[in-house]
């Protein structure tokens, strides 16, 4: 089975965590499936080492020991408001900001999307099972009803979750 190489990231105010999956070409996700795919390598860095995002991204490859290999494309979920696909992080000693096409030229890799966190999170949502959660109510479950999430990290984030016709969620972050 042919697949992709893509690298994720969950990038906060203390701490950064990337990780690099082979994903199935043209794999479409379904509500309530595990995300297809498997993880190659995954680590955690804490920002304040670092001068730099990208700084963290070309040691995450290396230690990777990707030989000739580029990710096909990047997401990166971000603590923060996402504008023009770039992030500032005013949290972080050196003032990082993430810029995604900044990103594609640096590393070489077609596609590098920034979202914010609470989005992946809310996006998240959609791949628990009944045994990943716990119900508060014994209301009526409806499949087509809108979906929210709240907690707090280095700040308060939200997200809201909407169904389009065709059944596929749509997630607005709220910061």
């Amino acid at each position: 089975m042919a697949t992709d190489l893509i690298m994720s990231g969950d990038c906060g105010g203390t701490n950064t965590r990337l990780s690099l999956w082979n994903i199935p070409k043209d794999s479409k996700h379904t509500k309530g499936d595990i995300a297809p795919g498997s993880m190659l390598f995954s680590k955690k860095y804490l920002n304040e080492d670092y001068a730099s995002f990208a700084e963290v991204c070309h040691l995450f490859l290396n230690e990777a020991k990707l030989v000739d290999q580029i990710p096909e494309a990047c997401v990166l979920a971000c603590a923060g408001p996402i504008l023009k696909n770039t992030v500032d992080f005013t949290n972080v000693e050196f003032g990082w900001k993430i810029d995604g096409p900044g990103l594609e030229k640096e590393l070489g890799i077609k596609k590098v999307r920034l979202i914010n966190d609470f989005a992946a999170m809310g996006y998240g949502l959609l791949t628990l099972r009944p045994h990943e959660y716990i119900v508060l109510n014994d209301a009526p479950k409806d499949e087509t009803a809108p979906m929210a999430t709240i907690g707090a990290g280095t700040g308060l984030g939200e997200c809201f979750l909407t169904p389009g016709m065709d059944g596929q969620y749509s997630c607005f972050a709220c910061e």
